[in-house]
């Protein structure tokens, strides 16, 4: 999903003038199910997916995902971002 999303984005950003084109972008995703994941395995998976969105303007990628709780109990919110991307 996030390809198509970034493919999009491409698409219309390539039909508009510098002048034309928004002052920034950012991409929120959600992610679910919950994910078995530490915090900063999210942490991680953003910055790696942070430089697909190249040359589009963004200024931040937002991960959001239910992650296991430390104590095992139930699933906690948990947001991992990456800005200033270009």
């Amino acid at each position: 999903m996030l390809m198509e999303a970034l493919g999009g984005m491409r698409g219309h950003l390539s039909l508009l003038t510098p002048e034309e084109r928004p002052a920034w972008n950012r991409m929120l995703l959600f992610i679910w199910p919950p994910l078995d994941l530490a915090p900063d395995e999210l942490s991680d998976i953003i910055h790696h997916l942070a430089p697909l969105t190249e040359g589009l303007g963004i200024e931040q990628v937002v991960m959001r995902a239910q992650l296991p709780q430390r104590d095992g109990k139930g699933c906690a919110d948990s947001v991992a971002a990456a800005g200033r991307i270009g």
